[in-house]
């Protein structure tokens, strides 16, 4: 992403604080030479290490699933791009004191890394905290149900580490 030095942000806890209000992310990755995005939100969190993670879930379904080829379980795996996108607005040369071109202004954080899956235990902890903060913002009662008879618990979870913010 093209960023003109007077607007790039290099306070990280300002960047944290933009993915956590904006967390529904688009997750780029690259299929047989393609590249496939899916819209989903990510977490943003601590590993074990303390090191800052994104973890999200795509759709078992989901094809993209497919580029995550070398990610197995626990093992990095595909580069990804997560791109969480804030507001934006049209500036209309008009509005400009001088003779000026059109442009858009808009806020976005592009971050880069290594996909980790995570199935299990580890997925239903994931999915179990994002229902809750989720629920908590909603005021409202978990809307996912954590049964694997159910058919709602997805089995594709992933995990990355931020390569660059």
């Amino acid at each position: 992403m093209y960023i003109p030095r007077r607007y790039e942000e290099k306070d990280l806890e300002t960047v944290h604080a933009f993915i956590r209000e904006n967390s529904f992310a688009i997750l780029v990755s690259v299929l047989d030479g393609v590249p496939v995005a899916t819209h989903i939100p990510l977490l943003l969190e601590k590993d074990g290490e303390g090191r800052d993670v994104l973890v999200g879930h795509i759709a078992r379904g989901n094809g993209q699933k497919g580029s995550f080829a070398g990610g197995g379980v626990g093992e990095g795996g595909a580069k990804v791009l997560a791109i969480f996108p804030g507001p934006h607005a049209y500036v209309s040369p008009r509005w400009y004191t001088q003779m000026n071109v059109p442009t858009w202004n808009y806020m976005a954080v592009h971050v880069y890394g290594t996909l980790t899956v995570i199935e299990g235990e580890e997925l239903r902890a994931a999915l179990c905290g994002w229902s809750a903060i989720m629920s908590s913002i909603c005021q409202s009662r978990s809307i996912w149900v954590r049964s694997e008879r159910s058919g709602f618990l997805p089995r594709c979870g992933v995990s990355w580490g931020s390569g660059s913010w």
